[in-house]
């Protein structure tokens, strides 16, 4: 078996979304404002922050001034903004992302479900309870956050639910023994689920190990890699039709179904194309 990229036929329709990545090595709100300028500037279809990009402290999403700075920004760029701030609920905080549209409303809120350190359960950071995709005016899309991408069933759950982009806020800038695992996982999780990757985080710590920002395709390619050491803003533009066109290259057939059908529908909805096989799956 074999993968391949299906030609683009006369009825083709491209499907291009610019999206933009901000890579910062200091996490304010001053800082981040610095390259959200930049995108306006850009005018980019959606802007991604890394993991608490303008801070640790907790906010009430109601009155946050880091919010309604970047809903501001927002509107001014007509562009969507992926922002993951420390949500404050009474005695209780949630590491959440909000999705900005171009309005400058919250379209999107996902709580992150994995809490890994015993700083943020110390902190009585609760996780979230589930994976929401939401449809924006461009596709469909997920998120997760950090530790989430350790555990290939988030992913999972959004591809299932149709998201063709998963934005991926993260603070990891080390390595474990020497492997580069948010690399690894973050081009695995878009091959297995034939969508893009946006990983978006920090600068590389000074003795090199470092997590990337980056867009990744339904190939696992990177079309987009910020320099590791340099804080910064970068923007490439996808077509998201490339979702589709990734087949699986089976002899005999002459137009075989794509590898997000075989690899996402149950094989009992469509029984000449879908592959997986839930009943299997039980454990």
């Amino acid at each position: 078996m074999a993968w391949a990229i299906a030609e683009k036929g006369v009825d083709y329709k491209e499907r291009p979304v610019k999206i933009g990545v901000i890579q910062l090595a200091e996490f304010s709100l001053e800082v981040a404002e610095r390259f959200v300028r930049q995108a306006v500037e850009d005018c980019p279809d959606v802007v991604v922050l890394p993991e608490i990009g303008c801070g640790q402290e907790p906010q009430d999403l109601e009155r946050s001034a880091i919010v309604q700075t970047m809903q501001d920004y927002a509107r001014r760029g007509r562009m969507h903004i992926v922002l993951n701030v420390i949500e404050a609920n009474g005695p209780r905080t949630f590491n959440t992302t909000l999705i900005l549209g171009r309005d400058g409303t919250v379209v999107g809120r996902y709580r992150k479900v994995h809490i890994p350190l015993p700083t943020e359960r110390d902190r009585k950071q609760d996780g979230g309870d589930g994976f929401p995709a939401f449809e924006l005016d461009f596709g469909r899309v997920g998120i997760e956050v950090c530790f989430d991408n350790y555990f290939p069933e988030s992913v999972r759950c959004l591809a299932l639910q149709g998201a063709e982009i998963i934005f991926f806020p993260h603070q990891e800038h080390y390595c474990w023994n020497e492997v580069e695992h948010i690399e690894i996982l973050s081009r695995a999780r878009a091959i297995e689920n034939v969508l893009y990757m946006v990983p978006c985080g920090p600068t590389a710590a000074e003795d090199g190990p470092f997590g990337r920002t980056a867009v990744i395709d339904p190939t696992g390619k990177y079309v987009l890699q910020l320099p590791p050491r340099e804080e910064g803003y970068g923007s490439t533009i996808v077509d998201l039709g490339l979702v589709e066109r990734v087949l699986i290259d089976m002899p005999r057939e002459k137009k075989p179904p794509s590898m997000r059908t075989q690899m996402l529908v149950d094989k009992s909805q469509r029984p000449l194309w879908g592959r997986r096989r839930p009943e299997a799956y039980s454990l």
